[in-house]
């Protein structure tokens, strides 16, 4: 999830009807997310995040503003977030999605991004992302039972002790390396 510091100058842009809240540095990033119970319980019972989500209301993408904005300001100390610098991280793993690449989606583009069909199975197969967007069942609905299939397949294996699961590439990204731990838990 590649995420962008507000100074930039078009995303200073949108903000420009909302300045900055004080000592919060606001990012534009992926609205599609990935966090823990801890990261939940921060937005839902905090006085912060309440201040935050009401702020991002006046810009111009609050669901690009609001997640992002929480996840890279460890000041906060929200169990679950980043504390390095949003342009250091280089892989995200919420979804799998092509952008404005007729050449790697076998499907069609629509609205710049990537409609995944059964011709681009076998990269689906080997990503290693929690989920994929963008899928139109009524159109290709193959796609959609050859994931179910292979997923089922793979947890049959590891039930069955045929496979296990290796989580070795998933604790060596940064964002995990560099993920702000508080209440005392390792997650």
């Amino acid at each position: 999830m590649q995420m962008r510091r507000f100074t930039q100058k078009n995303d200073e842009r949108r903000w420009s009807n909302a300045p900055p809240l004080s000592g919060i540095q606001p990012v534009k990033g992926s609205v599609h997310i990935v966090v823990n119970r801890h990261y939940v319980d921060f937005i839902l019972h905090t006085k912060a995040a309440l201040k935050l989500l009401k702020w991002t209301k006046r810009t111009r993408v609050p669901d690009e503003t609001f997640f992002p904005t929480l996840n890279f300001n460890p000041q906060l100390s929200i169990n679950g977030s980043y504390s390095g610098s949003p342009n250091e991280i280089q892989q995200s793993i919420n979804r799998y999605k092509i952008w404005y690449t007729q050449d790697l989606c076998a499907g069609r583009l629509r609205r710049g991004i990537c409609i995944l069909s059964t011709g681009d199975l076998p990269r689906l197969g080997q990503s290693k992302h929690l989920f994929a967007n963008k899928f139109l069942i009524h159109e290709d609905s193959v796609v959609i039972g050859c994931l179910e299939e292979k997923l089922a397949n793979e947890t049959r294996d590891e039930y069955a002790c045929r496979k296990m699961f290796d989580a070795t590439w998933y604790s060596r990204l940064d964002f995990v390396q560099k993920q702000i731990r508080t209440y005392g838990e390792n997650i």
